[in-house]
């Protein structure tokens, strides 16, 4: 009933907007498309008051990407269309939480329920577009093909949005190699060069090994792989000369790091290949201190370089790792070694994820705080470019500020979840919105509204109805003692006040919605505004944030760059592809 009376609603806001004396659509429009609304068996989530008035907010924002790029700038997108696309990407934020699978495939699949949104003519045309060399190389790309994906996103299938991404927001050298790649299909041949160089690389340094009792043997392996990978190479060149293309290659920004101080050595190496404007448009390759090699290929073989966003994602989310607190997350102690765990937000159906710990601007570890996260900017976007995952797991809230830059406005499902760290502030946020409604109760006498108030207020039953746990507590024995202070830093020496002289003002039942409106003002706007800020100038050192993160959702960008932290449903041959790569030739099948 629900669903009927929210597509009932959304039909009547477009018939609406049709009126308002917009004329009749423009055909000849180059966006010009049905709004088609679901049929009475597919399903929906959303609640109907919660749906309709997301909707009716984010209609009130303007069309916008950035300072100088706006729907109404695009040739060929009359008003009509401009209303039609700020509807969708209004319908599709109400979905914006259905998960997302990955698969690709242009439909529904790709992204959960976000599938219906996806037209197809409009993702053919947007194809068609990046079809062409030349357009896509000089840089001619109308403006509507990198505008409207990016401020409507879910309209273009995902396999489309991820070739706009490589083709038209990586810079002309990637964009010229992605074009090679698709027109000449050698991608096999590369895989199986770049393995038996890597073991042709590995023999001659073990061939030189100190332990090594017959050299000369090894030698002769590796003479025969080196001799196997010319052959390749011919026959990758034959491929190219057929089809009229000249090979390019991507040339590579070669760092050297210590795996014991990866933050520090690589935050200040990221600082220097960033700032290198000859440098930084390279393909970043890395090499670890006291160990041989530089990879041995790029893509899916550049092993040692993948190890590098491992490792540093890895020291991210150690505790004591960057000297500082960088995350809102329980800890695991268990045997000694203490490790970050990542936490869902208070809506039910959240992901655990990272979500940055808010810190006030006075705080002495302000600055290095979001220099860290100015360089955590600089891996995941280093790492986009090239093709690689940071196994850090944000939290999609974190995800969504990031897309919006600083007006985006999170909601209070997107605060820690109660019986987590943090969880405290929205179990005081729904009790005073129960105690709230007894206030507006006109029905009732001031007796009895100061009755049932306070019966709630020494409920024994707080602790376990709202905060998760499994004794027994009263809403006023857990306001005891706090104060307006940052309910993660109370008790540590320089913790943040929500108000001035907070230190020393107590919470009270008077006082608690002021105090949880600071604490959510706080842990979601201003505590967090500063690392947002950062993490978006290192991303913009290599790929313009505004365009690669709004070309996603917040659960697709997680999946696009950090990869599912859920291991299900795996096969002997995903496990294979992941651990190993066949290479055919030679004496038969060689494991690498």
């Amino acid at each position: 009933m629900q669903n009927l009376k929210l597509r009932e609603k959304m039909k009547n806001m477009v018939y609406e907007q049709n009126q308002q004396g917009l004329g009749t659509t423009d055909r000849k429009c180059d966006l010009y498309f049905n709004v088609v609304m679901l049929s009475d068996d597919e399903p929906t989530t959303p609640s109907d008051g919660k749906a309709v008035e997301e909707i009716n907010k984010n209609l009130l924002k303007p069309i916008i990407l950035d300072s100088n790029r706006s729907l109404e700038s695009c040739e060929g997108i009359n008003l009509v269309c401009q209303q039609v696309l700020s509807l969708l990407s209004s319908f599709s934020g109400v979905f914006e939480g259905d998960k997302v699978d990955g698969s690709g495939d242009g439909s529904g699949g790709e992204g959960g329920d976000m599938g219906m949104f996806v037209s197809l003519d409009l993702t053919d045309k947007l194809l068609r577009q990046l079809e062409d060399p030349l357009v896509v190389v000089s840089g001619a790309l109308p403006d509507w093909v990198k505008v409207v994906p990016a401020i409507c996103s879910s309209v273009f299938s995902l396999r489309a949005r991820r070739i706009l991404l490589e083709r038209g927001g990586f810079g002309v050298s990637r964009a010229v190699f992605r074009q090679q790649e698709t027109k000449v299909n050698v991608s096999d041949l590369r895989r199986r060069i770049n393995a038996i160089n890597a073991r042709a690389n590995a023999l001659m340094e073990e061939a030189f090994s100190p332990d090594m009792s017959d050299p000369a043997a090894i030698q002769i392996q590796a003479n025969e792989l080196y001799n196997l990978e010319e052959q390749l190479r011919a026959q990758v060149a034959t491929a190219f000369k057929r089809q009229r293309w000249a090979e390019h290659w991507l040339q590579s920004a070669k760092g050297v790091v210590s795996r014991e101080n990866i933050l520090s050595d690589g935050k200040q190496f990221m600082e220097s290949y960033a700032n290198n404007a000859r440098a930084n448009r390279r393909r970043l390759e890395i090499q670890f201190k006291g160990e041989s090699g530089f990879d041995a290929a790029a893509g899916e073989q550049a092993g040692v370089t993948r190890g590098f966003y491992s490792d540093v994602a890895r020291a991210f989310s150690e505790i004591g790792a960057a000297g500082v607190d960088l995350w809102i997350a329980d800890v695991d102690s268990e045997g000694g070694q203490k490790e970050i765990i990542p936490t869902p937000r208070a809506e039910g159906d959240s992901e655990p994820g990272l979500f940055p710990r808010p810190i006030g601007r006075g705080n002495k570890d302000y600055k290095e705080v979001c220099d860290l996260f100015k360089f955590m900017g600089r891996v995941f976007a280093a790492a986009m470019r090239d093709g690689f995952l940071v196994p850090l797991h944000l939290s999609c809230a974190f995800w969504r500020v990031l897309r919006g830059g600083e007006g985006e406005e999170l909601r209070d499902g997107d605060l820690p979840r109660p019986s987590f760290l943090g969880g405290g502030v929205y179990a005081l946020t729904k009790f005073m919105s129960k105690i709230e409604k007894i206030d507006v109760n006109r029905d009732i006498t001031r007796r009895e509204k100061m009755k049932r108030r306070e019966e709630l207020e020494n409920d024994p039953g707080f602790g376990r109805e709202y905060l998760g746990q499994n004794y027994d507590l009263s809403f006023l024995d857990y306001i005891e003692n706090k104060t307006f202070i940052d309910p993660l830093s109370a008790g540590e020496e320089g913790c943040h006040e929500l108000k001035p002289g907070g230190r020393e003002i107590a919470v009270t039942s008077e006082n608690c919605a002021e105090y949880c409106s600071l604490c959510k003002k706080f842990i979601l706007s201003d505590g967090i505004v500063g690392q947002a800020r950062a993490f978006r100038s290192g991303f913009n050192d290599f790929i313009p944030a505004h365009f690669a993160l709004n070309l996603f959702s917040p659960r697709e960008i997680r999946l696009e760059l950090s990869g599912n932290s859920e291991v299900s449903n795996w096969t002997e041959e995903d496990i294979r592809n992941l651990f190993s790569l066949v290479v055919e030739g030679g004496g038969g099948v060689l494991w690498l």
